[in-house]
């Protein structure tokens, strides 16, 4: 997180409001990004990469990339310039999201997000479990979402996203399911989600493998 603090000269005060306005953006476009909170907003959403949410991210990183080329770091304190380097790093790797999201299947990924809400203890189990399935219900309009956003898959990439989505599914397929019955909160709604989520998972496997045959 950004060590936002009130700063006394006028470059400092210019790069706290910038540092407090970029946090503020990042985490509306990234929810994924920030502070899991029992009051977290849409944390039970995904964000769809579609060509108008990354057009709010091009915009994201042309108004910040300006913003931040009007600061001196030499007249930020030093306490604050770690923020302006991770802030630059953030918008480097914005640039390279936004450029090969329609080629790397890798950007499609629910297995971070998911573990996240369940291994963490920001809350009780019941309430995260409540927030992860909400996810889980939604896994199969993220990954048609997905599909369709790819093109000219680079095979390397492929490779990769399948080895990865291997371990989604086993911890979809499997890993998950036994969490849920082990606190005793399985239902067949849940049930009927979780199996519908793995499926979107294995279609989403196939649909990159056959860039691989390409």
């Amino acid at each position: 997180s950004f060590s936002i603090i009130c700063c006394q000269s006028t470059v400092q005060k210019d790069f706290g409001t910038v540092a407090k306005n970029f946090v503020s953006d990042y985490t509306k476009l990234f929810p994924d990004e920030a502070p899991l909170s029992i009051d977290a907003q849409n944390l039970d959403k995904w964000v769809l990469l579609t060509p108008s949410y990354m057009d709010s991210i091009v915009q994201f990183e042309k108004q910040y990339r300006t913003e931040l080329s009007d600061i001196d770091i030499k007249n930020i304190p030093k306490v604050r310039q770690a923020d302006y380097q991770k802030m630059q790093r953030i918008l480097k790797n914005i640039h390279a999201y936004s450029i090969d999201y329609t080629h790397n299947p890798q950007r499609y990924n629910v297995l971070y997000a998911i573990k996240r809400i369940i291994e963490s203890d920001y809350a009780s189990d019941e309430y995260r479990l409540k927030i992860a399935l909400s996810r889980v219900k939604q896994v199969p309009v993220f990954y048609e979402n997905a599909k369709q956003q790819l093109h000219d898959v680079d095979p390397k990439s492929a490779d990769a996203a399948v080895e990865q989505h291997l371990q989604t599914y086993l911890f979809i397929a499997e890993v998950l399911p036994n969490y849920v019955k082990s606190r005793r909160l399985m239902t067949p709604l849940y049930s009927r989600d979780l199996e519908a989520a793995a499926l979107a998972v294995k279609d989403y496997v196939a649909f990159v493998e056959s860039f691989r045959l390409k």
